[in-house]
């Protein structure tokens, strides 16, 4: 299985412009097809230098940012239920400290005293991909002791943490307290959570010899979590760039909440694109979403996908909102990227006809024929 890195496609540099007023309809595909469009229309306005087709693509261009203004104003999904406290906890452990032996005795008391401080005015406290450095059946007594905080003041505790099923590993998200669920992480990362081809590629060149993580990958049926106030989506770290995917599993959740640990990316752009993509699936399906990461960028983000607050990145920190869940489909929710596809499929007929023909021109040219008259 290879799930592919969708990173970066040119509608996400919309984000803060009229035009990403088109994302609740069309989604980050359809919304980079009308850039590719416009930019194709320049290229051809500069090529042709005539006064016409100048005018054209003005007339283009303005169209395509006065609509997106106006889809802006659209209330696609409606206010449901009553608001969720929730506390997002962002401890910026060092990836060295986590595994530290050493160090985990001071490791784990602070996140229980986090549990035990946040919890009593707390709907929802979040915590970050791969919280907690063991599987979840290693430690009993202390994911007892984290259940019996969390039910005692009436509070979800979700958080980051491997489990196991046979020989089988699993990057997933629990829910504890007054809540008991399970999601196990469906999108997994390359040459970082498991190898494609693992049979195939052990042996060949070193690289492929060495200790990766070997996860698989959870059942793509999987419901979303029940925590004490609803249903939430859950994704787990670049699970939530994959726009169809999170349209496909957010369809009866008033809230997204997803976790990261983008300390891999150190200081680079990495976790900053990773957020703006983050952003963009808020503004896709107008609902609120909860982001937990280790070191930043931990956030609460509105369905318009702007950002409501934001942690500063490598802090120690909580981030306390409260979040409006919401209900209803935008149409990217529930048409997904279908019709972008087609639309782009039959965009492409022209240019196939013109290549066929002239394919067809060429043989005939190289054969000697000549073309009747």
């Amino acid at each position: 299985m290879v799930s592919g890195f969708p990173w970066l496609f040119a509608g996400y540099a919309s984000i803060d412009t009229p035009i990403a007023g088109w994302a609740p309809v069309v989604g980050v595909f359809g919304v980079s097809l009308l850039i590719a469009l416009t930019a194709a229309g320049l290229a051809e306005v500069v090529r042709r230098r005539e006064r016409r087709a100048a005018i054209t693509w003005l007339a283009w261009s303005g169209s395509i940012l006065l609509c997106g203004g106006l889809l802006m104003q659209i209330q696609w999904t409606h206010a449901s239920a009553g608001a969720v406290k929730a506390v997002i906890y962002q401890p910026n452990t060092s990836l060295w400290d986590k595994w530290d032996p050493q160090k985990r005795r001071v490791f784990l008391a602070d996140y229980l005293e986090h549990a035990e401080a946040y919890s009593p005015d707390a709907d929802l406290i979040i915590w970050p991909e791969g919280a907690l450095p063991f599987y979840l059946d290693q430690a009993s007594s202390y994911i007892a002791r984290l259940n019996e905080i969390g039910k005692t003041n009436d509070t979800s505790i979700v958080l980051g943490i491997g489990t196991r099923d046979g020989s089988r590993r699993f990057n997933s998200i629990v829910t504890l307290g007054n809540a008991s669920d399970e999601y196990r992480k469906q999108k997994l990362v390359p040459f970082g959570e498991f190898v494609p081809l693992e049979s195939q590629l052990r042996g060949l060149i070193a690289f492929f010899d060495l200790p990766m993580s070997n996860f698989s990958p959870g059942n793509d049926n999987q419901d979303s979590l029940t925590i004490g106030t609803g249903e939430v989506a859950p994704f787990i770290c670049y699970e939530i760039v994959y726009p169809d995917f999170v349209a496909k599993g957010s369809q009866t959740s008033p809230i997204l909440v997803t976790i990261s640990n983008d300390a891999w990316f150190g200081t680079s752009h990495g976790p900053h694109q990773h957020f703006q993509m983050v952003r963009f699936r808020s503004l896709e399906l107008q609902k609120p979403t909860l982001r937990g990461a280790n070191n930043g960028i931990t956030a609460v983000i509105l369905p318009s996908g702007r950002v409501a607050d934001a942690l500063p990145q490598f802090t120690n920190d909580n981030l306390i909102a409260s979040v409006q869940p919401r209900e209803g489909l935008t149409p990217f929710a529930r048409w997904g990227s279908l019709p972008i596809i087609l639309i782009s499929l039959f965009l492409s007929i022209p240019a196939l006809a013109q290549a066929i023909a002239t394919g067809a021109t060429r043989v005939v040219t190289k054969i000697g024929i000549k073309p009747q008259r």
